[in-house]
C-alpha cells in the first residue's frame, strides 16, 4: 500500500482566477496540488484516509476535496468507478471516503495499446489555507470470484444525536451526527449497526468537566440529557468477532477548534483546546486488508 502526504509530494498551482462576481454567479481562487501515478490493468481502491487540517467552506464548496482522473494522453486506457463511499463521481469529500476503481485498454481499436495509464489525483483547497493536509492510500485491489462492488459493501452505522435546542435528531450512514458550525453542543449519541446486529459496537464519551462512561454497547445511549453539559472527546470500537474483519474510523467537530484528524478503533478523538466543546461526530467502518510483503507487477505490496 502506498501511503503520502499530499502537501509534501504534490506540486502545487492555482486555479481561477480570483474572486468575481458575475451574471453567472460568483467564484472563488482555489489551491491545486496534483500528482501523477503509473498504473497498469487492474483493479485499484484509493482511499482518503486522513484530514490534519480543519475543512473550510468556500461558497458552499467544503474544501479540501479530492478528484481522480485519467491522463488524457492515454487514449487508450479508461477508468472504471465499481464502487464508491459517500460521494458520487470519481470524488473524495471526507476522510472515510473511498473509490473502487478499475484501469483498462481498448485493445481491440488501437494499433499500439499501451500497457500502463497515468492517473492524476488532484486536491483543490482553500487559498487562505498553506496546507491541505490531505493524506491518501492507494492500492491494488484483490477480486477473489465475487464482484469488486461485494467485497467494497461494508455494513453501515446509524446514528442518532441530542442536540442542544433540537432534541434527539437521526442521521443517515456516512453524514454529520450533529451540526458542524452551528456552535449546538451534542450532548449525546447512539449508534447501531443492522448488518453486525445488537451490541457489535461499543463507544464512550467525556465530557467538558472531565467525567468519563464507561463503553457502552449498541444500540444504547451515552451521554447525558436536559443538563446542558457538552461532550469534549469520544471513542468508538467494534466487539469480536467484527474487529478483525472492519477498522472503525472517526472524527470530531468541535466549537472553536473545528474538525479533527481521523482516529480508530477505540482511540479517543479529543477536542485540541480546553473546555472546548463538540457539536458533531463522524464514523464509518472500513474493511482490514492482509497484506504479504512479496510485491506484485503493479509494484505495490499484493494482497494475501
Amino acid at each position: 500500500m502506498e501511503q503520502f502526504d499530499a502537501q509534501d509530494i504534490f506540486s502545487s498551482g492555482r486555479v481561477l482566477g480570483g474572486t468575481a462576481s458575475s451574471s453567472v454567479g460568483t467564484s472563488s481562487t482555489l489551491n491545486a496540488t496534483a500528482v501523477a501515478h503509473t498504473l497498469k490493468k487492474g483493479v485499484y481502491i484509493l482511499r482518503y484516509a486522513d484530514l490534519k487540517t480543519e475543512m473550510v467552506n468556500e461558497n458552499g464548496l467544503l474544501l479540501p476535496l479530492v478528484q481522480l482522473s485519467v491522463s488524457p494522453e492515454n487514449s487508450t486506457a479508461s477508468i472504471s468507478i465499481l464502487g464508491q463511499e459517500h460521494s458520487p463521481g470519481a470524488w473524495l469529500k471526507q476522510p472515510g471516503d473511498w473509490i473502487l476503481f478499475k484501469v483498462d485498454f481498448d485493445t481491440e481499436n488501437s494499433e499500439e495499446p499501451s500497457e500502463t495509464a497515468t492517473i492524476i489525483l488532484t486536491i483543490f483547497s482553500s487559498e487562505k489555507k498553506q496546507e491541505n493536509g490531505v493524506k491518501l492510500e492507494l492500492e491494488p485491489f484483490n477480486v477473489t470470484g465475487k464482484s469488486a462492488e461485494s467485497e467494497i459493501n461494508v455494513p453501515r452505522i446509524d446514528a442518532t444525536a441530542h442536540i442542544q435546542n433540537v432534541g434527539n435528531a437521526t442521521f443517515k450512514p456516512g453524514e454529520w451526527v450533529g451540526k458542524v458550525n452551528s456552535h449546538l453542543r451534542l450532548e449525546g449519541i447512539t449508534l447501531s449497526c443492522l448488518e453486525l446486529g445488537d451490541s457489535a459496537l461499543e463507544y464512550k464519551v467525556i465530557s467538558i468537566d472531565g467525567r468519563e462512561t464507561p463503553w457502552i454497547a449498541s444500540p444504547n445511549y451515552c451521554g447525558t440529557r436536559g443538563r446542558g453539559l457538552p461532550l469534549a472527546g469520544f471513542g468508538i470500537r467494534l466487539k469480536a468477532p467484527f474487529d478483525q474483519q472492519y477498522d472503525v474510523v472517526y472524527r470530531g467537530s468541535f466549537y472553536e477548534g473545528g474538525q479533527t484528524g481521523a482516529e480508530s478503533n477505540g482511540k479517543f478523538c479529543r477536542a485540541t483546546l480546553p473546555n472546548d466543546p463538540m457539536e458533531a461526530i463522524q464514523v464509518t467502518l472500513r474493511p482490514k486488508q492482509k497484506m504479504s510483503q512479496q510485491k506484485d507487477e503493479t509494484g505495490f505490496d499484493s494482497f494475501i
